[in-house]
């Protein structure tokens, strides 16, 4: 996407047929995120503007126009809406300070008047609109086909699960890596524990000057009692954890403790309806070219649906991965959000198992944008 920094913190990116103002920072905050179907807005940003939705369809825009204010001090770049509510959307301002205010303004309202397809509007010195118009002919060719996106062999690493092929079936089940880590964790708060023991009945018994204040051993004794539950806990955790196993002998999938096999839940697979990816609107995190497929994390819930319920099956945060047909996408998420899963829409390796879980259990998954 090409960049125009706006001020030293906020710059605007554009593509042919997407932008976003986009705040600098680590991670860099994306405060508008639109293309020609709809706008997706951070929170604060919206809160901040007074938007109740996190999202706007861009029919809701009549127009982008470039406003000097009354005073004449600032150049304001906004959306003018067809809201009694919200009449407008405030994207950026300019002191008139700036030399360049005006041909910036002008430059970014123009380009998002071109990929949105609706009018930009000038409104200068002498107070008129002066308006300008674009047509569908500026937006650019649809992507090229793809072909459909094979599946990965198992097994599949997603961050703290696996999925893995287990005797007859498949498991999803923690990594042997979260494993360790735990606990290492946990004997590293049992080591402190017993270092903050030992300083606290060795200040009590040891026959020297009182420790001053006089509480201090005490808060050691009570500090290494929190170390020792935290250190229980964490094993707990390990003990606790939970993993869904496809049974093909017994034909059934069931939620079962990693450790101690007890079942929280079971369904054989013949009242399996289907499954469900529901994820937010997925994040883009850019590309080196333009016919690369576009970098992108998104928040992601698996569920198995059955007997009229849901049962859980995985979740998780920033789910990293790629679309091979970004542009396309973002479209369909807003005109069709549900839709059986494609591989070429969303190519990461919870939604690769996914599909491999809906093949062994012979359904069908389908995908859920909120």
């Amino acid at each position: 996407m090409e960049r125009i920094p706006l001020t030293p913190a906020i710059n605007f990116e554009f593509a042919p047929n997407q932008w976003r103002l986009v705040q600098d920072g680590y991670p860099p905050i994306v405060l508008v995120d639109g293309d020609a179907q709809s706008f997706r807005f951070d929170e604060t940003f919206a809160t901040q503007q007074g938007v109740a939705m996190s999202s706007l369809p861009t029919s809701f825009v009549s127009d982008v126009r470039l406003v000097l204010n009354p005073h004449g001090m600032v150049w304001a770049l906004m959306l003018k809406l067809n809201s009694p509510i919200t009449p407008q959307l405030l994207l950026h301002t300019w002191s008139t300070d700036d030399v360049q205010a005006e041909s910036l303004g002008k430059t970014v309202g123009e380009q998002i008047a071109m990929i949105i397809q609706k009018p930009f509007v000038f409104i200068g010195q002498d107070g008129q609109p002066h308006t300008s118009g674009y047509t569908v002919s500026s937006q650019v060719a649809p992507e090229p086909e793809i072909d459909p996106i094979p599946l990965r062999a198992l097994p599949i690493l997603m961050d703290d699960w696996v999925l893995r092929r287990v005797g007859e079936g498949a498991a999803l089940q923690p990594t042997g890596e979260w494993k360790r880590r735990a606990f290492v964790r946990s004997g590293f708060y049992l080591f402190g524990a017993l270092a903050f023991v030992a300083l606290g009945i060795g200040s009590i018994q040891s026959g020297l000057a009182d420790v001053n204040p006089t509480w201090l051993p005490y808060a050691a004794c009570a500090l290494a009692l929190f170390l020792v539950y935290l250190s229980l806990e964490t094993l707990w955790q390990v003990v606790n954890r939970r993993q869904i196993v496809v049974d093909e002998q017994h034909q059934e999938i069931r939620c079962q403790r990693a450790i101690m096999d007890i079942v929280d839940w079971r369904v054989p697979f013949e009242q399996v309806d289907y499954l469900l990816v529901s994820q937010d609107v997925s994040r883009s995190q850019g590309r080196r070219r333009s016919t690369d497929p576009m970098l992108i994390a998104q928040d992601v819930w698996v569920h198995l649906y059955a007997h009229d319920e849901f049962y859980l099956i995985g979740e998780m945060e920033d789910a990293m991965g790629k679309s091979w047909v970004w542009e396309t996408i973002r479209q369909r998420d807003v005109g069709d959000p549900r839709r059986e899963l494609d591989l070429r829409d969303y190519d990461t390796p919870l939604h690769h198992a996914t599909l491999h879980l809906a093949k062994l259990l012979g359904t069908t998954a389908y995908l859920d944008i909120r």
